[in-house]
């Protein structure tokens, strides 16, 4: 199953498909109408299907288009809607952070409990399966940024830590297939992939010079199930190893092989001009000199 990266696809191809046309669609975004096509050609190859019938004046929806844009609309209708109860449930001044599952879970949210502000404003966060930070619906992101990826000149970046993705597995699941991991026989070792890290893995296995093809035992919906199915010794899984720290100090997880897979940063990203700017800063501040990191209990 292909993953949609960005809502940004759907929303510009409604936009083309309400005015009949990509120049009126750039004028209603501020947009360039090379940067509406990329969006639409993404959508096309991501679906599979042509959504336009072009001509050198207008474009018009093919019966797929036809078919998508009831769907997309719907789609979009419901975003909007999810996301106007999101923000009315929150007072004006709380800070609103977007990420994705596995950091929400396994590294950030642990970070914001601890966050006390400087004027006590109230931290939200919230996951979202998009690549993208969209400054029209939170405060800030924190977000991977791949290596080719630059942010528009209205927004900072600031780096957090590296995007190292390894194998992992436990050590008892180790022990059970030593000899095929040892050999770098993982054609016989259960994998367990998600439908989106499939070009890590072969990233991987071509940095490792394995010439050899994975197929996985099972395809887990996102990365925490994975890792859970990992953490119950039933398969080796690929995660990033900053979201893993404390498995892996308590050797829970342990690391099979030493090569690491680098292709990106994890890091936060704001608006410049944005009204939380302090409070954003001091937040990340707060992070990055561990003053949010979480208490240690001693009996």
């Amino acid at each position: 199953m292909k993953k949609i990266n960005s809502l940004k696809s759907m929303r510009f191809f409604a936009s083309v498909a309400r005015n009949k046309s990509i120049t009126l669609a750039a004028n209603e975004l501020n947009l360039t109408k090379a940067a509406i096509s990329f969006q639409i050609k993404k959508l096309e190859d991501e679906l599979g299907v042509s959504l336009f019938s072009r001509d050198s004046r207008s474009v018009s929806l093919t019966k797929d288009g036809y078919f998508v844009l009831e769907e997309i609309t719907q789609i979009l209708s419901y975003v909007d809607e999810r996301y106007a109860h999101l923000k009315g449930s929150l007072e004006r001044d709380n800070l609103l952070i977007q990420t994705y599952v596995m950091p929400s879970v396994k590294w950030l949210s642990s970070k914001l409990i601890s966050y006390k502000s400087p004027v006590n404003t109230q931290v939200g966060i919230f996951a979202m399966n998009s690549e993208d930070y969209d400054p029209a619906i939170s405060d800030v992101g924190f977000v991977l940024k791949k290596s080719n990826l630059c942010y528009d000149s209205t927004l900072d970046w600031v780096r957090v830590f590296p995007h190292e993705v390894t194998p992992i597995c436990t050590p008892e699941f180790y022990l059970q297939y030593k000899a095929h991991i040892d050999s770098g026989d993982l054609t016989n070792v259960p994998i367990i992939a998600t439908p989106y890290d499939s070009d890590e893995w072969t990233a991987w296995l071509a940095l490792c010079n394995k010439n050899i093809q994975i197929k996985p035992k099972f395809i887990a919906g996102d990365k925490m199930i994975a890792l859970e199915l990992g953490l119950n010794h039933r398969g080796i899984v690929m995660v990033n190893s900053p979201f893993i720290r404390r498995e892996l100090e308590s050797n829970m997880l342990i690391k099979p092989y030493e090569e690491s897979l680098y292709q990106g940063e994890w890091g936060f990203v704001y608006k410049k001009k944005s009204p939380m700017k302090n409070t954003i800063l001091d937040l990340i501040g707060k992070i990055m000199n561990g003053s949010c990191d979480e208490p240690s209990f001693r009996t």
